[in-house]
């Protein structure tokens, strides 16, 4: 929503949003909370009866979120270019329906376990949260081959898998964001690899990975959380300058499921808090919860 509600107020700035000639907003509230954000980030102010971008609001809608032209840039090796690509397609498909915690999950699973059941640099992260957990299962299921996924088609259907008492994968999702990544890999013009050899081909250097973290923290500037150092304190939704709600231990009372509960994923950070990122809120009651925390 952010970049639509810029590029809005680009083409017809200091008008009211709902009489710009375009279909209007299906929920009036979540846009007020984007040009809070908005207007934190220093991107757009108030003018007329609606807002105007600012020079920084009109460099972003320039930008695009993607990392892949920065990365060839710098000249960083293939195997950076092909995690970007492949987290950039879990994001696209939406890592809710690639995976999830099972909606009647009483059990919050451990992180050793859910690294057991992960693969690649997705595993060796898994306490950054989400998004390398979603990456770190995708991998387990297409690590061995292009044709690995296929071996879940049945009578033309791709299955839901449950492999664990808490835990949904949905293979057709990842077979959507296989697609996407042999796509995005072709239009960047990332040289190909030997089928079967998928861990190898997107290993990563700790540096490598630093520059990835900084390049998701430049795509997710607006979805950005502080978690406290101490647990009772609220965090903190930077954009809009206002407490948010976020899944705990006790996720399981919460109706969204993210596998891992952001107590887990903040112990490494438990004695200064930290700076998180996140890929969306959902509304529950009269406060936002954050959801697919990334630290």
């Amino acid at each position: 929503m952010p970049w639509t509600l810029l590029r809005l107020v680009q083409q017809w700035p200091s008008e009211a949003v709902n009489s710009m000639p375009v279909r209007r907003v299906p929920n009036a509230k979540a846009a007020v909370s984007t040009f809070a954000r908005l207007i934190g980030l220093g991107c757009v102010v108030p003018s007329g009866v609606g807002y105007k971008p600012t020079a920084k609001g009109i460099q972003m809608l320039d930008l695009r979120p993607s990392a892949g032209p920065r990365a060839e840039q710098e000249q960083l090796r293939p195997n950076v270019m092909r995690v970007v690509i492949r987290l950039a397609a879990l994001l696209h498909t939406g890592i809710d329906r690639v995976c999830r915690k099972l909606d009647n999950a009483s059990l919050t699973p451990h992180l050793d376990e859910v690294q057991k059941m992960c693969r690649g640099i997705g595993a060796a992260l898994v306490r950054k949260g989400a998004l390398w957990i979603a990456l770190g299962l995708f991998q387990e299921k297409v690590h061995s081959g292009k044709h690995a996924l296929m071996v879940y088609l049945i009578d033309n259907t791709f299955q839901v898998l449950y492999s664990t008492p808490w835990l949904m994968l949905n293979t057709a999702a990842m077979y959507k964001a296989r697609e996407t990544t042999l796509l995005l890999e072709k239009y960047f013009q990332v040289a190909p690899f030997r089928d079967g050899q998928e861990l190898s081909a997107t290993g990563l250097t700790d540096e490598e990975v630093i520059f990835i973290e900084r390049e998701l923290l430049s795509a997710f500037r607006y979805n950005l959380v502080t978690l406290p150092r101490d647990v009772r304190s609220r965090p903190f939704d930077v954009a809009p300058l206002s407490n948010l709600g976020i899944s705990h231990k006790d996720s399981h009372k919460d109706s969204h499921k993210d596998i891992i509960g952001v107590d887990e994923v903040r112990k490494e950070y438990e004695k200064s808090g930290c700076l998180a990122m996140y890929t969306d809120l959902e509304a529950k009651g009269n406060e936002y919860v954050a959801k697919n925390v990334i630290v």
